[in-house]
């Protein structure tokens, strides 16, 4: 069809066409590899091969194996939950620890919030927080139920986790300078999802679109952090315009509102990391994990880059 036609020439543009022909969109159209994230709150124990993060002391554990089995629900919490292992690597480089207080904005499912919680009660602190956020009414249904499935009752019960049903791409919906980090996985384009699904419904102006809204979300979460707070930004998309594209628009929108008095600005951590690049290439403002990586990972597509939020 002509959507397909167009979907290839644009990005067989921005990826240079032998590498979309030859590995690029053939390692997309591949089922996507899942890994075992596993629950440290669960009594019943998963053991594997497992996943080497490139952060130090990783509260996070990840196995490989490629035929695992849904977890059985009798017992709960759950013992693991599966999912792209870029997923766990992103949530990893927010390099959360006890004591810290989190915000996961969008966070429905709810496997990015599992994994981050892996890192705040492991030593019984019970000053760590962990704000999760859906504005979907039905995505925040199945992240309720999810994380109760996965996390102790006495954690909910005691408002360690915290759920929010607000609509984060207006600035006001949340409090400010309140999180020590924040994970902003945004609704993106999906590519991966579409090519498996249903690729008649891509269309080239949705990115702009959705861009927009990605950058009043990541905005909403910076300013919901306090001064030295780091903020992952991260997409499942492949379209720049959704990854350097909304850390450049961002950091315009950062610098109008310092003429208007604010007081802090953003930093982009560049993550020079050799074991990294095990995972990941470099972009403008960030990091690129594909499923033609040279690793043989077959992880991704997911983009992320680290902000700092500064005086």
């Amino acid at each position: 069809t002509a959507t397909m036609a167009t979907f290839h020439d644009h990005f067989a543009a921005t990826y240079g066409a032998e590498r979309w022909e030859k590995s690029l969109y053939p390692a997309l159209a591949k089922p996507t590899r899942h890994a075992v994230l596993a629950n440290r709150y669960s009594d019943g124990k998963i053991t594997g091969q497992k996943v080497e993060f490139p952060v130090e002391n990783c509260e996070i554990t990840c196995l490989l194996d490629d035929e695992f089995p849904q977890p059985q629900i009798t017992n709960r919490p759950l013992t693991h939950w599966l999912l792209d292992a870029a997923s766990v690597l992103a949530a990893a480089l927010l390099d959360v620890s006890a004591g810290d207080k989190v915000l996961d904005l969008c966070a429905a499912p709810g496997g990015k919030s599992i994994a981050l919680s892996q890192c705040l009660w492991h030593a019984e602190n019970a000053a760590s927080r962990l704000v999760v956020n859906e504005s979907d009414s039905k995505r925040f249904a199945r992240l309720k139920r999810n994380l109760k499935a996965y996390l102790p009752p006495r954690m909910m019960q005691s408002g360690l986790v915290q759920f929010s049903n607000l609509d984060a791409s207006n600035a006001s919906s949340l409090p400010s300078a309140t999180f020590d980090k924040a994970l902003v996985d945004v609704p993106c384009s999906s590519e991966r999802h579409l090519i498996h699904n249903d690729l008649a419904a891509w269309r080239p102006a949705s990115s702009k679109k959705l861009a927009a809204t990605q950058v009043k979300l990541l905005m909403t979460a910076l300013r919901a952090c306090k001064i030295g707070a780091k903020v992952l930004y991260a997409t499942c998309s492949i379209e720049p315009t959704e990854n350097d594209g909304v850390i450049e628009k961002m950091m315009t929108q950062v610098e109008k509102e310092r003429k208007k008095g604010a007081k802090w600005k953003v930093e982009v951590e560049l993550l020079q990391d050799k074991a990294l690049e095990i995972w990941a290439e470099r972009t403008k403002f960030g990091w690129i994990v594909l499923p033609d990586h040279p690793a043989g990972g077959r992880w991704g597509p997911l983009y992320f880059a680290r902000l700092s939020k500064m005086v």
